[in-house]
């Protein structure tokens, strides 16, 4: 983790070192993880071609770097942004395993004046699709 990126709806950490396997028309893209939230993430160094559709569901592996922890996320996509042949995609999670839960709860900074006890992540983890 490198700093937490203010002015957002949810605090978000920069995420150093994790990579994304998503997968669209037939094909399967590789992305860096830029930052997270407890809702969602965002995906940077996607192939221009990758034409997320707001509202558009995808199965997303999120990796480290020495691949030794996966993460398999369900996600909508809220955002695109394109930067010359590639784009950069932001993703609302609708389904995480408590793995996940566990993972961005220890990597975010503890916001102030909220109890460890507080979960707002019930209606996202283990929902059913």
């Amino acid at each position: 983790m490198i700093k937490n990126i203010e002015k957002r709806r949810q605090p978000r950490m920069q995420l150093n070192g994790y990579t994304a396997d998503i997968a669209s028309d037939g094909f399967v893209y590789s992305a860096t993880v830029q930052d997270i939230s407890l809702k969602g993430l965002q995906l940077q160094g996607l192939p221009a071609r990758f034409t997320a559709v707001k509202g558009e569901q995808f199965r997303v592996v999120v990796s480290d770097f020495q691949d030794v922890m996966h993460y398999k996320l369900t996600v909508y996509s809220k955002w695109r942004g394109k930067n010359g042949r590639l784009v950069a995609v932001g993703f609302h999670i609708i389904n995480a395993p408590v793995s996940w839960k566990q993972f961005v709860q220890q990597e975010l900074p503890a916001r102030e004046g909220e109890s460890p006890e507080d979960d707002i992540w019930g209606q996202y983890v283990g929902a059913r699709i």
